[in-house]
């Protein structure tokens, strides 16, 4: 299954699953959605932040 998703600028989407996803199926998850920017925490929620681009990081560093 794939589904598209158009997050505004500077957002977050956080996925839920029915249990948490260890590091080897992050990996996966990861492998599979290469142009997603995708953080998984300790807990094994999986973050994924919308795209930065050269001017928005520049805000966010300042």
């Amino acid at each position: 299954m794939s589904i598209t998703v158009q997050l505004p600028p500077d957002q977050l989407a956080t996925l839920s699953f029915n249990r948490k996803r260890s590091l080897p199926e992050f990996a996966i998850f990861c492998a599979q959605n290469p142009d997603l920017e995708v953080e998984r925490e300790a807990d094994g929620k999986i973050t994924i932040m919308s795209p930065v681009g050269f001017l928005s990081g520049r805000r966010k560093a300042d």
